[in-house]
């Protein structure tokens, strides 16, 4: 009977150690992971029942069962077989991603034509979602964004799609227009000069943005000194202010606005001075002013409306002369516009000549074409 038993249990053995062979012959590598482990297990087993009944010193002779060496040449390629399509996985994902990224570009780009900029900024955010590194949607979600004066966030866009292409033009140019507008202007010079040094070709146009930025900085620098002219209460800083009062009194005589505009001529003769004229307001008071607004569009014909006529186009020129602020802020005037037209043909050959010379003023800053 004993020696049955031990027959029995040496058949279920080989039966057990079969089936763990064929299990570490398989192809799937799970498979022959679950098989090494459970022959590690039985190892173990058999290994600690020998030691029990035999004695203390008695070795275990047997090595860990180990994988077939026959399969060798199955299992590498097994492997590259699973990399593969892994690697056709990721491909289609991605094809995938791709697909409803552009589709949301597109959607994007039509609300941005339509001036829908909030809408525009979603769907390129949504774009994003679907796929981290399609640079066009940090490009165009920043100009969007500086549409809705979000000038940072434009900034933060750009240096995105600068990680993904560091010599992607588009996005330096956005990146220079948010800094002008945060009047960073070094930074914003910075960018313009970048994209010359990428595409040579470009100079021409950049040389205008960098012009644009150079009468920024000059304006602010401008306005700051006048202000400080304003702020100590003395010289130009009170006189400007207090004329420009003064021409702002309705129904007085056209003499009165004439003195006036002679003493403020000779008050604004320099950029501080041109500058207070346009913080205070100045051309709107003269041009909302009903005498001189009767004066220019040549309602009025007497002696002294013309000179008033005179006056007012001779304190625009003057005005006007070098400051590139100031010529866009009389280019906004309604009335001046209007004035312009009919002044050109004047009658008057000092209103005329007065005329000419305002629009000569303006055309030379690239303002205002003489065509008019």
């Amino acid at each position: 009977m004993d020696k049955h038993d031990e027959f029995e249990s040496f058949l279920k053995n080989v039966d057990e150690i079969s089936g763990l062979v064929k299990d570490l012959n398989s192809s799937d590598v799970e498979i022959r992971q679950k098989a090494m482990e459970e022959a590690d297990c039985y190892i173990a087993a058999l290994d600690k029942s020998s030691r029990t009944q035999v004695n203390k010193t008695t070795i275990n002779i047997r090595p860990p069962l180990q994988p077939s060496s026959s399969p060798q040449s199955e299992c590498p390629a097994s492997f590259m077989k699973m990399i593969e399509n892994d690697a056709e996985d990721r491909r289609l994902r991605r094809v995938a991603k791709e697909k409803k990224a552009l589709a949301l570009k597109g959607k994007g780009n039509e609300a941005y034509a339509q001036e829908d900029y909030e809408t525009a900024v979603k769907y390129y955010s949504d774009g994003m979602a679907e796929l981290r590194d399609m640079l066009q949607l940090y490009t165009n979600r920043a100009q969007a964004y500086i549409k809705l004066g979000k000038y940072k966030e434009a900034i933060g866009d750009c240096e995105r799609a600068l990680k993904c292409n560091e010599r992607c033009t588009k996005a330096y140019l956005h990146m220079g227009k948010a800094h002008l507008e945060l009047r960073e202007y070094n930074e914003s010079r910075h960018c313009f000069e970048k994209i010359v040094e990428i595409e040579p070709g470009r100079e021409t146009m950049m040389k205008e943005y960098l012009t644009r930025v150079d009468l920024e900085e000059k304006r602010e620098t401008q306005e700051m000194n006048a202000k400080q002219e304003f702020d100590k209460g003395e010289g130009k800083g009170t006189a400007v202010p207090q004329l420009l009062e003064k021409l702002s009194r309705p129904g007085q005589i056209p003499l009165f606005y004439c003195g006036g505009l002679q003493i403020l001529l000779e008050t604004v003769i320099d950029c501080t001075g041109q500058t207070l004229f346009r913080l205070n307001n100045g051309f709107t008071i003269i041009s909302s002013n009903d005498t001189v607004r009767s004066c220019l569009l040549q309602k009025t014909k007497d002696i002294n409306s013309q000179q008033l006529c005179v006056s007012v186009l001779k304190l625009w020129r003057n005005i006007c002369h070098g400051n590139g602020e100031n010529q866009k802020m009389l280019l906004r005037c309604p009335v001046a516009r209007q004035a312009v037209v009919h002044l050109v043909a004047s009658e008057q050959v000092a209103v005329r000549k007065e005329c000419l010379a305002l629009l000569s003023v303006c055309h030379m800053g690239d303002v205002w074409p003489l065509k008019v």
